[in-house]
């Protein structure tokens, strides 16, 4: 086996009524001072680009794409990472007639929708602006689906696509398709032609879940773990991750929460979560959702790192009289600087290329000269799977 290395803010509000009684049987109401609430009032938002527009809720955290060819927004609620709304637009040179728009509308169906591999169509309508609904759902990567509506419109040479993810809470619901509603493109704008295609790189997020998989080890603990990937410019630190088991009915039956493993997640890269259940996969679970972000949390740029360049390593693979799986080697620092809190990181996968086991730790000591070395030892008692292969990664701190 050879190793590769790649490198809501929750407001309660508390109204008190205080009763004064008079000696004389009369009585006063008063009524203590209370807060206005946070304005919730819908926010215009006009994408950079000057391509469109819509309304959205104000304190809704949004994610824009700003190419020469591209222009997309996504939207999420407090607290989330989750983005519930979506509008990305293409300028394809022409202006498209009502023929070119239906057969448009179909083959970014059936061949370009960034979830094409998971999502379902079940019906579509026409509206009375022009444009089209689409109904359909997504199969989530723990099992079980979201519902999606996703509006297809078209102004001059403009294509666009709003899609919204529909939630269970009624106000959110209308929220949402209010924000929908608003969605207005905008002529000329500053895209430049291009084809049909482009719309296929459109991203809700900057942070993706993938190669994600669940078992439960000899001793009844339960697992869940996999990678989150990387989309955006920047590289990003102190990435919670929450997984979330689900009965039959959708309702919550217990969690678990952790940090993505390492220093950083740099652009364009992939680091791996791994999740303990103690108690076992509870009887009822029938699906788990695994959540980026938290409560509260916001995207925060990573620091400096010192990593691949800097730091070199080798490994090998052995096995104990138990038959658990050892992935040990050497790092080195063959940098000019004085290396910190060096964490080396061991992502392991099966034939499928789906994480069945991941671990992170310091060295001992933490601290790497220029020059020196120090060995790493992981032991992989009960893995998801059979091996296949497997990453490791060392990052320290300057």
């Amino acid at each position: 086996m050879a190793g590769m290395k790649r490198a809501v803010f929750l407001l309660f509000l508390l109204v008190l009524v205080l009763l004064a009684a008079c000696s004389d049987g009369g009585g006063a109401v008063v009524f203590a001072p209370t807060p206005l609430p946070p304005d919730e009032s819908p926010l215009a938002y006009v994408h950079p680009g000057g391509v469109f527009t819509l309304e959205v809720p104000r304190r809704w955290a949004a994610h824009e794409q700003y190419t020469t060819q591209l222009a997309s927004a996504s939207f999420a609620p407090p607290g989330s990472a989750q983005p519930l709304i979506s509008v990305s637009a293409v300028h394809l040179g022409d202006e498209i007639d009502t023929a070119a728009f239906a057969a448009l509308m179909d083959r970014y169906q059936r061949e370009i929708r960034p979830d094409r591999d998971r999502y379902t169509e079940t019906s579509r309508a026409p509206m009375g602006d022009g444009s089209w609904r689409i109904s359909g759902y997504r199969a989530l990567p723990g099992g079980g689906s979201e519902a999606i509506n996703t509006f297809i419109q078209r102004a001059g040479p403009l294509f666009a696509v709003t899609e919204i993810t529909l939630p269970p809470d009624p106000a959110t619901l209308a929220a949402l398709e209010a924000a929908a509603n608003s969605v207005r493109l905008t002529l000329p704008g500053t895209l430049q032609s291009t084809e049909l295609d482009t719309l296929s790189f459109a991203r809700s997020s900057d942070l993706r879940v993938v190669h994600t998989s669940a078992w439960t080890a000899p001793d009844g603990v339960f697992y869940v773990a996999g990678e989150i990937a990387n989309d955006g410019p920047l590289a990003l630190t102190d990435i919670p991750v929450e997984v979330v088991l689900t009965g039959a009915n959708g309702a919550a039956l217990t969690g678990a929460s952790d940090l993505v493993m390492g220093h950083a997640l740099p652009p364009g890269g992939y680091a791996p979560f791994s999740l303990r259940f103690g108690g076992g996969q509870p009887d009822a679970a029938r699906q788990f959702t695994v959540r980026v972000g938290g409560e509260g949390w916001t995207p925060e740029a990573a620091p400096p790192v010192i990593g691949a360049g800097s730091l070199e390593w080798t490994d090998s693979t052995s096995y104990q009289e138990d038959g658990a799986l050892v992935i040990s080697g050497d790092v080195i620092n063959s940098g000019d600087q004085l290396a910190r809190s060096v964490r080396v990181t061991v992502t392991l996968f099966d034939a499928a290329q789906n994480v069945i086991g991941a671990s992170s730790a310091e060295l001992a000591p933490p601290t790497l000269a220029p020059g020196e070395r120090a060995p790493y030892r992981f032991v992989f008692n009960e893995p998801g799977g059979a091996p296949a292969n497997y990453l490791v990664s060392a990052q320290g701190l300057p």
